[in-house]
């Protein structure tokens, strides 16, 4: 029941390599080398070597620069949510009925059987949640920017697209996640 992610794999490692020349453009090449290191020494199952020693002052930018990634995987997960959504509404199917031929394909390909398919089915509940607030906050400059990066991917890839797109991740980069000071009315304005 594998779909085709490649679209979503692709602008999730573009932006993840605009925010890499971001970083060393605008950080220098050791907060890249650090993020790229405790990247691979967690894939390790050894993060204790990376991150061992570090100040708090290179901790904050290694974790920001973690969140920075995971907004932006997060924006390029949205849009192409958004886009096979409009796929299948515009072929005329739903999200149930591409299940069901899936589920069909992959009883045709022996994925499963249909035993293992009415096991599965007998321990699958939905429980919805409903919350009244939103579970994440962000800052409305955060998320105007993120808001500009999720309307760029949108669009056809093109050189000038490219280019605003690395400056919307430089954008991103350069705007606090965090408030400090108390917000001034103006701030608060729609």
């Amino acid at each position: 029941m594998n779909s085709d992610n490649s679209a979503l794999r692709n602008d999730v490692r573009r932006l993840a390599d605009l925010l890499g020349e971001t970083l060393a453009r605008q950080e220098g090449d050791e907060l890249l080398n650090l993020v790229e290191s405790v990247r691979l020494s967690v894939r390790e199952g050894k993060p204790d070597e990376a991150l061992s020693n570090l100040s708090v002052e290179r901790t904050v930018s290694l974790v920001r620069a973690f969140s920075t990634y995971f907004n932006l995987a997060n924006v390029a997960e949205q849009v192409d949510r958004v886009k096979v959504l409009s796929k299948q509404q515009h072929a005329g199917g739903t999200w149930i009925s591409q299940a069901v031929t899936n589920i069909e394909k992959s009883l045709a390909n022996n994925e499963f059987t249909i035993e293992e398919l009415r096991k599965w089915l007998s321990n699958f509940s939905v429980r919805p949640v409903f919350t009244a607030h939103p579970t994440e906050a962000a800052r409305r400059s955060v998320l105007s920017k993120l808001t500009t990066i999720s309307e760029l991917l949108d669009q056809p890839e093109n050189s000038i697209r490219n280019s605003r797109l690395a400056e919307a991740v430089d954008l991103l980069w350069q705007t606090d996640e965090l408030r400090l000071g108390q917000p001034e009315p103006l701030d608060e304005a729609v």
